[in-house]
């Protein structure tokens, strides 16, 4: 089944606001991270059920990817770095 990949307003939030976080640093790092949440998300488009609903290979990056399924849709709820509070994101996937 083909299902597809909405990335909700608060997950592109913080992936832009990581990757402004990377900007300031290291520009190249910021092009590194963009790079690997679009190949971790072409990943979950690809094979949503194949992980559970936290993907946490975002390449060398601290972060886990966080979605939901539909029978139409994969949710992408939060692009969260993991040693943040899970409260702020775990409410998102109800």
């Amino acid at each position: 089944m083909s299902r597809t990949l909405v990335v909700e307003p608060e997950a592109e939030a913080e992936i832009a606001e990581s990757a402004n976080w990377y900007e300031q640093r290291n520009p190249p790092t910021r092009r590194r991270f963009l790079s690997a949440v679009d190949w971790a998300l072409h990943l979950i488009e690809e094979r949503p059920e194949q992980y559970q609903i936290v993907y946490r290979d975002v390449d060398d990056f601290p972060y886990a990817i966080f979605y939901r399924l539909t029978d139409t849709e994969i949710i992408i709820v939060s692009c969260f770095h993991t040693s943040r509070n899970p409260k702020t994101w775990r409410d998102r996937l109800q």
